[in-house]
């Protein structure tokens, strides 16, 4: 008879032996040196996976998203099940609103009461205020200064939207021949994952799941944890075998370290645990914070790191390889990406001209307006002012079997005043009003509760985020420590990839500093004994430390429970039960 795995909870492999989306699951006993450790940085919008070598520095970066095949009763759902939306509609004009061609429940009641119009009419003044506060800052009067000393350029720019069939034109087939959609086969495929997933057109019979947001279960997009997790174990199995060319089978002889946030949900670690234990079979697993790998990726044991993420930034402060302070500032690059369409299709029609009326304001129903804006963003937006150009955006909307429309827009001083809004957020405040996520009850399971890693309590904060850093570098104990955390900053994240970011922090920070500290630095990201290994691009920080440290650990990082190893950087650590004792 079997001899009961070393892991109480983890002990009976319920899910092990049934057939999974790539075949049978595999054998239960599995005794040996682990084939190698598989290193996953699951976020909010992208995984990073990959095998921990030498000769591997960078992970397969994948739309963490799967689209499942629609059944026929079902009806056409809005994107919003992939991706939580909290934007305040009421302070979007109505004009918008009534040309979307969107299916929004309306609440009939609330149009009849007789200050809903002036309610809207006042957020709709007040957001505007803010954008026009927003503009008249210092910097984004300074990127406005550079735009219009290159005459040249700004006359042409101007000179080329006069004509209102620039600004929206339509493409043939043939002059719109690079592009593609995603095949849908006949029969349609279960389920697409993936990059794949993101190039469906709205007319395909699928739904897109985003499983993970904000580092917890997506369950805002009201799926059940159950459905989430099998969303996740079918994107992350697929990438085991067809990014990293590993069978299902040989996942057993596989050891697998997982990137949590720093303010998890303790629910949320078991899930991961058990996905990855029971359900997938790995030989161990392990779980890392994402700072503390942060900070062992930059070659430091003690900064402030600041990472500024798709759905949110957090802020947390690591001294000697452990999280001691964090705080989660709301707003992250999907944010910013709302913004960039207010502004340019509401704030100033006439200034920005943008000419595409349908767009979706959340950037959750459409996946297409998603992936336009989040593009626009990166490609425009700086917080360098003398870097600011006069420059015409172009972008194309596409459906199948229809000729392909041609966009373009002016986006002026937008390049600046979207990302300087993490600094003064009021725009971001009225427009996006954030709660806290709710905890996940982790149910009456002494023993699971028993071994739950240590929690920081939850700290959420909509400060502008430079009094973010402040307050968690505050909550480091003593003026020496706080000091040293000033002078080592480290950005990473995908907001950390825009021009001049580390200048800018620098500056913003140092105006809000307290009196006892001297200087505000940003840590190069090239400098550390790492360095060479991370060469780097800051979207896998995470990912990269992870497997440097597991490559210098010579992969001691994942170990059995009853090994009780005293690792800070190692939260929670277990064996699969299927390994045999």
């Amino acid at each position: 008879e079997e001899e009961p795995g070393p892991i109480g909870p983890f002990r009976t492999p319920t899910f092990a032996t049934k057939p999974t989306a790539f075949g049978t699951a595999p054998p239960l006993l599995y005794k040996g040196p682990p084939s190698g450790v598989i290193v996953i940085d699951p976020g909010s919008f992208n995984l990073r996976i990959g095998l921990a070598s030498e000769d591997n520095n960078s992970p397969h970066v994948i739309p963490q998203c799967i689209a499942w095949l629609r059944s026929q009763n079902a009806s056409k759902p809005s994107l919003r099940s992939s991706i939580s939306s909290s934007i305040n509609l009421s302070a979007v004009q109505a004009s918008q609103s009534d040309a979307m061609e969107i299916d929004e429940p309306v609440d009939v009641d609330a149009l009849e009461e007789p200050n809903v119009h002036e309610t809207r009419t006042n957020e709709q003044k007040s957001l505007r205020r803010e954008i026009l506060k927003l503009e008249n800052h210092n910097m984004v009067k300074e990127a406005a200064n550079v735009i219009s000393r290159h005459a040249d350029q700004l006359r042409a720019v101007t000179r080329s939207l006069e004509d209102e069939r620039v600004l929206k034109q339509t493409l043939s087939a043939a002059q719109d021949a690079d592009f593609q959609f995603t095949e849908v086969k006949d029969p349609p495929q279960k389920y697409i994952v993936g990059e794949d997933a993101l190039f469906l057109d709205e007319c395909d019979p699928y739904d897109v799941v985003f499983p993970i947001s904000s580092g917890r279960f997506n369950t805002d997009s009201g799926l059940s944890i159950p459905l989430l997790l099998d969303s996740l174990q079918t994107i992350w199995e697929w990438a085991i075998v067809e990014k990293l060319e590993i069978s299902l089978s040989e996942i057993i002889k596989y050891d697998v370290v997982i990137v949590i946030e720093d303010q998890f949900e303790q629910r949320f670690v078991f899930e991961i645990l058990n996905l990855a234990l029971n359900k997938m079979c790995f030989r161990s697993a392990a779980i890392h914070k994402s700072s503390v790998c942060a900070s062992l990726g930059a070659g430091v044991t003690s900064c402030c790191v600041v990472d500024m993420g798709f759905s949110r930034t957090v802020v947390s402060c690591v001294e000697e390889a452990d999280v001691i302070s964090s705080i989660t500032y709301p707003f992250g690059g999907i944010d910013l990406s709302r913004l960039l369409v207010y502004i340019l299709k509401d704030h100033d029609p006439q200034r920005f001209k943008l000419k595409y009326d349908t767009v979706d304001p959340t950037l959750s129903h459409r996946m297409q307006d998603l992936l336009i804006f989040e593009e626009m963003k990166e490609s425009v937006c700086t917080l360098a002012p003398e870097k600011a150009t006069p420059r015409v955006y172009e972008f194309c909307v596409r459906h199948r079997n229809v000729d392909t429309t041609l966009y373009r827009v002016n986006v002026d001083t937008s390049q600046l005043s979207v990302p300087m809004s993490l600094f003064y957020p009021n725009p971001l405040e009225i427009l996006f009003p954030k709660n806290r996520p709710m905890e996940t009850p982790l149910g009456e399971d002494l023993l699971m509760q028993a071994l739950a890693p240590k929690q920081l309590p939850y700290r959420q904060s909509s400060l502008p985020l430079q009094h973010v850093i402040v307050n968690s570098i505050l909550g480091v104990p003593g003026p020496i420590n706080q000091q040293k955390m000033f002078s080592r900053l480290l950005l990473v994240g995908g907001g950390a990839l825009a021009d001049g970011a580390k200048e800018m922090f620098e500056d913003i920070v140092f105006d809000v500093l307290p009196d006892h500290v001297e200087r505000v630095e940003v840590i190069p990201i090239q400098t550390g004994p790492t360095a060479p290994f991370l060469h780097l691009e800051r979207r896998s920080h995470s990912w990269n430390a992870n497997a440097k440290s597991v490559l210098d650990r010579s992969r001691q990082v994942a170990v059995s429970w009853n090994s009780s190893p005293q690792r800070k950087t190692s939260l929670c650590v277990g064996s699969s039960p299927h390994r045999g004792r």
